[in-house]
């Protein structure tokens, strides 16, 4: 037979919120109270199996919905204090709203700035490719007007001995006219 639960079979703290204590993890939704003063706390499941074992055994059990804890209404000083909070709160996050938008501009400024600087940094290659071409062909232009100088050089050296072998045969040729008794030079 079930009992409507009154005060006197109200377990103690039933407000709070349980756990079955049948051997399971559910949250309890029933406070009980056996007739020899057993109490406890069970879940839907358990709290039929409870009924079905008071019938077998012929004995009264008292089974009472947990409620919820209900909050206290507020007092006027705490509403006040709440509504000051939230306020303040309000204003807090309306300059961090702010901070965040001249943090999200000055990131976009920034980002201009980087990529004028990346293209910058394209061009400055770029022209740098451009200068080693540059030094690479007058370099090479250098190598062959060193080369052609050389040659020049080595040109000039074989003129001087052909024009200093010229000049000695010459030499040669007039002592030989002047000694075999021809006619000098001079016209003697």
């Amino acid at each position: 037979m079930v009992q409507l639960a009154t005060s006197d079979t109200m377990p103690p703290s039933a407000d709070e919120m349980k756990a079955c204590d049948q051997d399971c993890q559910d949250a309890a939704v029933f406070a009980y109270r056996w007739e020899w003063g057993a109490t406890g706390f069970c879940c839907a499941a358990h709290g039929a199996l409870l009924q079905q074992t008071s019938t077998t055994l012929k004995r009264s059990i008292a089974l009472h919905p947990i409620a919820p804890p209900v909050a206290a209404p507020l007092l006027r000083d705490e509403r006040i204090q709440l509504t000051a909070r939230s306020l303040v709160l309000e204003a807090e996050v309306e300059e961090a709203r702010s901070q965040g938008l001249s943090v999200y501009r000055k990131n976009g400024d920034l980002q201009v700035q980087l990529s004028a600087a990346v293209v910058k940094e394209r061009e400055l290659k770029a022209q740098l490719t451009d200068a080693g071409l540059k030094l690479q062909a007058v370099e090479r232009q250098a190598n062959n007007l060193e080369a052609e100088n050389g040659r020049l050089l080595v040109e000039l050296e074989r003129l001087r001995e052909l024009d200093t072998f010229v000049s000695a045969q010459s030499d040669r040729e007039a002592n030989e006219r002047g000694l075999g008794g021809g006619e000098s030079p001079d016209g003697r």
